[in-house]
């Protein structure tokens, strides 16, 4: 088998694969890696002492924290709850 059929073997799609590759998703994914790197700078600006990876990883942290610091304020749920609602609704 040559290189390139042995990468060619290696590849497998997947229905999460292909629904990955439409427009919405791809946006999708462009828009969350934008606030990720905001927020990534963010935390550098508040702990310069950080290096970028460090910070990416400090990002990481804070983003599986959140459910369960949402879940401690209503209010917040309430909000997000509305905020979905809008945007389902957009369809």
């Amino acid at each position: 088998m040559t290189r390139e059929q042995e990468i060619k073997a290696a590849i497998v799609v997947t229905p999460d694969a292909i629904s990955f590759a439409s427009p919405e998703m791809n946006q999708a994914s462009e828009m969350a890696a934008e606030q990720l790197g905001k927020l990534v700078d963010w935390i550098q600006s508040k702990f310069p002492f950080l290096l970028r990876h460090e910070a990416v990883f400090f990002a990481a942290a804070i983003i599986e924290a959140m459910p369960t610091l949402l879940e401690q304020n209503p209010e917040a749920i309430h909000s997000l709850q509305h905020d979905a609602l809008m945007m389902a609704s957009r369809r």
